[in-house]
């Protein structure tokens, strides 16, 4: 995301941008605020980040947390959130008519799930989002796609069915390697998880790095 908002700021000839960052109280919403506000610091990514707000998952009014953004004017709002979230910070925004140039998301579902689409209409048009995806030209994902296509006419492969598809993948492999039931065997099996695979954008889906193995695993 940072890579094509230099590309961005380069095709417009803008120096520097600022913005706000917005994230859910969740693991997920924190973890990707926090490593959005870490990795664009530095003259590589010129984002003056005016402020840093975090609400709960859950939340039924945005209204406090969108006029502190409009009061601080940034060109851009970087928002991390979920379908709900999204829905009452898009309307919250339209409503309080906050003059942004740009929204654009790190990356989170809030912006890309159907429902929000749906709902929002005309109001979620201009938001940019990055999210992982699918590889269409994957071999795996080719196969794996032709056979849900075959079973749900019409349908098709997407984020969502793609990665629980794989996630049920790597268990299925962990369990034909340890061979066994037993929950000790299960969990060395899946942190010795190396499995190479292009039904999703990126590299293998590999589990024998030092921080996942340092994080404990239950059954």
């Amino acid at each position: 995301m940072l890579f094509y908002m230099t590309r961005i700021m380069k095709d417009k000839n803008i120096s520097k941008i600022r913005g706000v960052l917005t994230n859910t109280g969740d693991l997920f919403g924190r973890v990707q605020g926090a490593t959005f506000k870490k990795d664009r610091n530095g003259e590589k990514f010129p984002i003056e980040l005016l402020a840093h707000i975090e609400y709960p998952l859950g939340i039924q009014d945005l209204s406090a947390e969108v006029s502190k953004i409009k009061a601080l004017k940034p060109d851009v709002l970087f928002p991390v959130a979920r379908p709900g979230d999204a829905k009452l910070m898009m309307r919250e925004l339209y409503k309080q008519r906050v003059p942004l140039q740009a929204i654009i998301s790190p990356g989170s579902p809030g912006w890309y799930e159907p429902e929000f689409i749906r709902d929002m209409k005309a109001i979620s048009d201009y938001v940019m989002d990055n999210v992982p995806w699918y590889n269409p030209l994957g071999k795996m994902y080719k196969e794996v796609n032709a056979a849900f296509a075959k079973k749900f006419p019409g349908k098709y492969i997407d984020t969502n069915s793609g990665y629980a598809y794989l996630g049920v993948f790597v268990i299925a492999d962990a369990l034909e390697r340890a061979k066994s039931t037993k929950p000790e065997d299960i969990v060395a099996a899946l942190k010795k998880t190396y499995l190479k695979q292009d039904l999703m954008v990126g590299l293998a889906v590999n589990l024998m790095s030092e921080e996942i193995m340092s994080m404990p695993i239950q059954l």
